[in-house]
């Protein structure tokens, strides 16, 4: 798949995310924090690098994050 496009971040009534294992690689963009409505975002087992955007501390209806198994 490659990485999150940037569109993904504009869409701020986005509630889940649940990509597992879709082969996304690349790295998150501090953008993540404009998703205010996020509850969930579960994007284990792709191939994430980089280190984790402090934005993903902003959302404030975030209550699941699941980064597990990236190099």
């Amino acid at each position: 798949m490659g990485p999150l496009p940037e569109e993904f971040y504009t869409l701020a009534k986005l509630r889940e995310v649940d990509l597992v294992g879709c082969d996304i690689s690349g790295t998150l963009s501090g953008n993540i924090g404009n998703l205010k409505n996020l509850r969930s975002f579960d994007i284990a087992y792709n191939n994430i690098g980089g280190p984790v955007p402090e934005e993903l501390g902003t959302i404030p209806k975030l209550t699941w994050l699941d980064l597990e198994v990236h190099p």
